[in-house]
């Protein structure tokens, strides 16, 4: 047995309550086997405030480290949402390049194949981006010092993500009228912008609407509306059919009502080109981009993940 004092000096109280709470244990528990009850006692509330104190630190050291985990862990997904949206945004300045370039008023045969590895490149470097930034935490991005596993990885997650692009361009060439959704709404906005208006009082008339479209604001009411009707597969024939008037001064219509469509000449069949396969071009993007946009959010998702 080990020989203790029966009196509780400094040393013995020292380590009680500087020391592990395990040493004040022991301690304790020689105390009680060699029956100093009185000292036992203090021994004990002794080790319960030690423990305490100690429990109470473990738990705010355990609260610190959680804070910190949970402020780097928003930090990281604040990040990575500023990323993702950015990287959405600028996608539209080269897609749109490349729809100007591939798309617009050209028709050869794989321009669907040329659009979709036109787009999964462009999600491709995106990604890379996103992986090396946000995952291997490189603010430098240098996708060029990454490993081909992880080029792999981010390659093949991202032909995954953009298969929505691919059944998209699938949908629009089986069903081509889905275009018109965008193309005589957001197509028909943008045009605006370029001549429409003084191409339509050119080259549109009516006997019945006239008197009304001269009394009012150019604004209020014009025969913008029309250029809906018009569309990539009807153009051709529409032309004809307004050359054929200019010539033959014919009062019946194509267009419904009494509208009347003249078309005198060559610039006014050019400008009208243009501008319908502006809104064609406008309303094919859209459905692309939008597709382009949740393929790369869910792609980036499976980044991350």
């Amino acid at each position: 047995m080990i020989a203790m004092p029966n009196t509780c000096n400094s040393s013995h109280l020292h380590l009680l309550i500087l020391g592990n709470p395990y040493a004040g244990l022991i301690v304790y528990y020689i105390y009680r086997i060699q029956s100093t009850t009185f000292y036992a006692r203090i021994a004990k509330k002794i080790i319960i405030i030690q423990y305490t104190i100690h429990m109470s630190t473990i738990s705010d050291q355990i609260s610190l480290t959680n804070t910190q985990q949970n402020q780097a862990l928003t930090k990281q997904v604040s990040s990575a949402a500023f990323g993702a949206i950015f990287a959405c945004i600028l996608f539209i300045i080269p897609l749109g390049l490349m729809y100007m370039f591939v798309f617009h008023r050209k028709a050869y045969s794989f321009r669907s194949l040329a659009l979709f590895m036109t787009v999964y490149l462009l999600g491709s470097v995106i990604n890379l981006l996103f992986y090396r930034v946000t995952v291997m935490n490189d603010t430098t991005a240098q996708i060029d010092k990454m490993g081909v596993n992880d080029v792999g990885f981010v390659l093949s997650v991202t032909l995954g993500g953009f298969m929505i692009v691919a059944l998209t361009l699938m949908g629009l060439s089986a069903n081509p009228i889905l275009t018109s959704i965008f193309e005589n709404t957001i197509g028909y906005a943008v045009i605006q912008f370029f001549g429409l208006k003084e191409l339509t009082d050119e080259v549109f008339s009516s006997a019945t609407m006239d008197p009304i479209r001269k009394k009012s604001e150019p604004n209020e009411f014009n025969y913008n509306f029309l250029i809906t009707r018009f569309n990539v597969d009807n153009l051709d024939e529409l032309i004809k059919y307004g050359k054929n008037c200019a010539s033959t001064k014919e009062d019946t219509s194509k267009l419904g009502l009494d509208f009347r469509f003249v078309l005198d000449y060559e610039e006014q069949i050019e400008k009208i080109t243009s501008l319908v396969h502006l809104k064609h071009t406008v309303g094919h993007f859209v459905w692309i981009y939008l597709a382009s946009i949740i393929a790369l959010f869910v792609s980036m998702i499976a980044v991350i993940m």
